[in-house]
């Protein structure tokens, strides 16, 4: 059976948990798999967490994120869904492996990068090239249509929409390839920093500051030189808490439109300690784009 794993929102969210898990533990059943249902409305992981659907082979597990969902129909969830089981049928059967030696991938310039051994054969390309790709999107509509074909869901709920704004995402891999395929040398990147480099030094000294005021170090103690008094453990919880505050007000943050690059004759050319300001000089937004199906399977 499946497992809820979500508080809906309204009215329509419980209806399509509904009909999404009637239709995963009808087509778990005619696989013959072990597999449950979960919902959730968080990312699994960093960059790589615009993912509507998630096969999870340790756990028998198939989660339908809705955070990723918003817009779309119960049609699109049930290709999911069908694409998910069919992950685990590939793992059932020996297609993937179960060991440490299966499927992993990795997110950088290219795209989504998969690794893992197929029919006994080992693979390293882009996600859409992976063959346990190709063939849970070649069985999406296939499963999709037993479970219509069988009355498990019927012509209206597959036109139910899940009710919110589509998930948006910085397509930075495309951005990045253009450029490195465009410039005659090598790019090193770097994350693209929201403030200057002189907004920066200020905010190191108000956080230095701020661990005066707290009495982590002494007024007295160079910037970086850490002095721990001798005092009672609840003054030293009190004083670990203000310094992680000040640490999280303070500390550098990053754009998540956008990264900074250097070519690398530029790079080789700077000191360690200069590189990442200078490579502030060049930026690189990316464009704000929709989430589609392709985007929405792992």
């Amino acid at each position: 059976m499946s497992d809820v794993g979500l508080n809906p929102r309204n009215k329509t969210e419980t209806q399509i948990m509904e009909i999404t898990t009637r239709a995963h533990d009808w087509l778990a059943k005619e696989l013959n798999l072990v597999s449950r249902q979960e919902f959730g409305r968080t990312a699994y992981w960093g960059k790589d967490a615009f993912h509507g659907g998630l096969w999870m082979n340790n756990d028998k597990l198939s989660v339908l994120n809705f955070r990723n969902l918003y817009g779309e129909n119960v049609k699109t969830m049930l290709n999911i869904v069908s694409h998910e089981l069919r992950h685990g049928y590939q793992y059932a059967n020996g297609m993937m492996r179960e060991d440490h030696y299966g499927r992993k991938t990795t997110s950088g310039v290219h795209g989504r990068w998969e690794r893992g051994y197929w029919n006994g054969e080992y693979f390293s390309g882009k996600y859409r090239e992976a063959p346990w790709e190709i063939d849970a999107r070649a069985h999406e509509e296939t499963y999709t249509n037993m479970i219509i074909d069988a009355g498990i869901v019927s012509a209206k709920e597959l036109d139910i929409i899940l009710p919110g704004a589509r998930t948006t995402y910085y397509n930075e891999s495309e951005k990045m390839e253009q450029l490195k395929n465009s410039s005659k040398d090598n790019i090193y990147w770097f994350k693209a920093a929201t403030i200057s480099k002189k907004e920066d030094e200020n905010n190191d000294r108000l956080c230095h500051e701020a661990f005066i005021d707290a009495g982590f170090i002494k007024p007295s103690s160079p910037k970086g030189k850490w002095s721990f008094p001798n005092v009672s453990r609840a003054k030293k919880v009190a004083m670990d808490k203000a310094w992680k505050a000040a640490k999280r007000e303070f500390a550098l943050k990053y754009r998540k439109d956008a990264t900074a690059y250097l070519t690398w004759s530029e790079y080789t050319a700077l000191d360690k300690k200069d590189r990442f300001w200078e490579a502030q000089k060049n930026i690189l937004e990316f464009d704000e784009v929709e989430i589609t199906m392709s985007d929405l399977t792992y």
